[in-house]
């Protein structure tokens, strides 16, 4: 087992290399002077010096190894724009702000939706599992630029009970936290739904109940148990976007998180900070998915087994 997730580690660290590679590349070979779109309006003098500050002047291959060198010694660069404040600062400064947002959604969602998921199961083809069915999409249709901006509507101008943009404390979570839990309600309760249908069709369920063992034994001993592999991979999917940045929520509610913090990067073609947040993103991916793998073999002793093989 310890040999398996050192591969996984291995193959997760190739897949951080081959992104840094990519992006890095792919910024420079773009069409286009990169300085003439990062300061149209200065003069020649000081695109010179602009030039030579990000390297440009270098052979590709060169300027590759200059960055990485840079990188293994912790220096990501610094910003173009933010006054040429270090890379590593910025993100410092942004991450932990998407990390509450993230992490209060996430909490909130699966407190919420997760026993909705579990109850339309239970009561498949009622009124209630289509209702509950029907509210989940309908809810999941609505883009989440248009539910943030009701939201900041409702509460924030007219009954003015949160703050509408910015994080200056707890209350400033509340809105962009429920327009990403409700954009996650459909995706957790079909899924949640779907698992347990399947699971509660099993001949090992049908056997437990022919034996008399307790209608809550059966769905929370074993079929939910079963159900959670699923479970398990839908929150480590959402949980490393979440973290890679909710962008649309925190752009209109102006949360200074990774999201806004990417898109500002793009529209400002700041490029030492483009390339550090696409080397974040994808190793926050990566580590998610190998901590999800991981926790699949203590879950389920059957994975444990095939991954000590």
């Amino acid at each position: 087992m310890y040999i398996w997730i050192l591969r996984r580690i291995g193959s997760g660290v190739i897949v951080i290399i081959s992104v840094m590679v990519i992006v890095f590349m792919l910024l420079r070979i773009l069409p286009g002077d990169p300085v003439a779109l990062i300061a149209p309006n200065a003069r020649p003098e000081e695109k010179e010096k602009l030039r030579e500050k990000l390297g440009l002047k270098d052979p590709l291959p060169i300027q590759l190894l200059h960055y990485v060198n840079g990188l293994a010694h912790g220096d990501l660069g610094d910003s173009v724009y933010s006054g040429g404040k270090p890379v590593a600062t910025l993100i410092k400064e942004a991450f932990p702000n998407t990390v509450r947002l993230s992490s209060l959604a996430l909490v909130c969602s699966y407190l919420l939706f997760l026993p909705l998921g579990l109850l339309v199961a239970l009561r498949k083809g009622t009124a209630i599992d289509r209702a509950v069915s029907s509210m989940a999409v309908i809810l999941q249709s609505f883009p989440s630029f248009w539910v943030g901006i009701l939201l900041i509507a409702i509460f924030a101008v007219y009954l003015q009970w949160f703050p509408a943009v910015g994080y200056k404390g707890p209350k400033y979570l509340v809105l962009p936290a429920i327009t990403i839990a409700l954009s996650l309600i459909a995706t957790i309760i079909r899924t949640t739904r779907l698992n347990m249908i399947t699971i509660l069709m099993q001949d090992y369920i049908k056997a437990a109940r022919a034996r008399g063992v307790a209608n809550h034994a059966i769905i929370y001993k074993h079929a939910l148990k079963n159900a959670s592999l699923a479970i398990l991979t839908m929150f480590g999917l959402q949980l490393g976007a979440l973290l890679s940045g909710a962008m649309v929520v925190e752009w209109v509610f102006a949360y200074p998180g990774i999201g806004l913090l990417t898109i500002l990067a793009v529209v400002r073609r700041d490029y030492p900070l483009v390339q550090a947040l696409a080397i974040l993103l994808s190793a926050l991916f990566v580590t998610i998915n190998i901590i999800v793998d991981v926790t699949y073999t203590v879950v389920d002793p059957r994975l444990r087994k095939v991954s000590s093989n």
